[in-house]
């Protein structure tokens, strides 16, 4: 799978945007200053050239958009699609619901674990669940939205966002060798 050269070059246009506004060009900046600003500007720009047709980038820029200083380097970059793609990926109600339905299925898949083994005994399929859902859990904190996403939703969101994220790192080296070269004038 790879991402089409548009995507590429969306993302290289909207990232120039996001480090101009930013101020990166300004001598007056420090290291961490600067480290941040590349950081916001290119995961706004990723978010929001994938336009908020995945839950990731809704996640992600919801996210971003809800902490008081980027807030108005968002909406700046984002310009009219802002209110589109703030709106949260899924109401509370429909994550009620989900956690409600998780929380049940531990139950009764604990009381169905009490009842047929002896106590002093771990079978190697339930080592297996803890491990798989540990692995789950560490997925859904690492993807944007991931935490409000079942198991299959979250794999194919992952699926998607470490190939954006891949794109995103061809974009930066490109842009890093760009300015390396000395130029010719």
């Amino acid at each position: 799978m790879q991402v089409s050269n548009s995507f590429k070059r969306d993302f290289l246009r909207k990232l120039l945007l996001g480090l101009q506004q930013s101020g990166i060009p300004s001598k007056s900046m420090s290291l961490l200053e600067r480290k941040r600003a590349i950081k916001l500007s290119s995961d706004v720009a990723l978010a929001a050239t994938r336009d908020g047709g995945v839950k990731w980038s809704r996640a992600l820029i919801t996210n971003l958009s809800k902490q008081e200083p980027s807030k108005t380097f968002v909406r700046n970059i984002l310009g009219n699609e802002f209110q589109r793609l703030t709106n949260p990926p899924l109401s509370p109600l429909i994550c009620k619901q989900m956690k409600s339905r998780s929380i049940l299925k531990r139950s009764c898949l604990m009381r169905r674990m009490r009842k047929s083994e002896p106590k002093s005994t771990v079978r190697a399929t339930t080592l297996a669940m803890r491990l798989q859902k540990r692995r789950t859990q560490i997925l859904k904190a690492l993807v944007p939205g991931g935490q409000y996403m079942d198991e299959l939703s979250l794999m194919e969101e992952t699926v998607d966002y470490v190939l954006y994220l891949r794109a995103q790192v061809d974009v930066m080296r490109y842009l890093a060798n760009a300015l390396e070269q000395p130029s010719n004038e």
